[in-house]
């Protein structure tokens, strides 16, 4: 989209003077958003509901966020829900309840909004727009490389403990 956006692509749709009016800047995403919420809960609350409940093990995205403590999005809207009183001091997610059903849909509502923010930047500014490519490049970049970094180094580190032979000085 960048490509067209800026005419390296060349797109008759798409013109150097054009603005976001708050339908396409708002509107559009939020309709998708409910749309895409609706059809998420229409699918874990009615269809699969009953495989649901029978396999605790199962895992989908509610049940994932809302018991994995390490997750960056459960601790933050953990913290938001205690400070804001919705949740008590020791009060944990039960991905079952109402209460974390919408907590969690609250939160990534609101979520969806704040990515929605640097749009009309983004849009209307090829350098930002730029910047702002190069730095989630950059970011992923180095994400792949320190996982890759700490998957050679924990292999290593593991063969050269299997080479070391047990009475045998180095």
């Amino acid at each position: 989209l960048h490509l067209l956006r800026w005419g390296v692509i060349p797109c008759e749709a798409i013109q150097a003077g054009d603005f976001l009016s708050p339908v396409e800047l708002l509107i559009t995403p939020f309709l998708m958003y409910s749309v895409w919420q609706v059809v998420y809960l229409v699918i874990i609350e009615l269809v699969l509901a009953g495989k649901i409940r029978k396999d605790p093990e199962l895992v989908f995205s509610l049940r994932y966020l809302a018991t994995d403590k390490n997750n960056g999005m459960h601790q933050l809207v953990t913290s938001i829900m205690r400070t804001l009183g919705v949740m008590g001091s020791e009060e944990v997610f039960n991905p079952e309840t109402a209460k974390t059903k919408i907590i969690f849909i609250v939160a990534q509502l609101v979520y969806t909004l704040i990515t929605l923010l640097p749009v009309p930047l983004l849009y209307s500014s090829y350098e930002f727009s730029v910047v702002y490519i190069s730095a989630i490049f950059g970011w992923t970049v180095w994400r792949g490389g320190m996982h890759y970094y700490e998957d050679f180094r924990e292999r290593y580190q593991v063969e050269f403990q299997m080479k070391k032979v047990p009475g045998k000085k180095e």
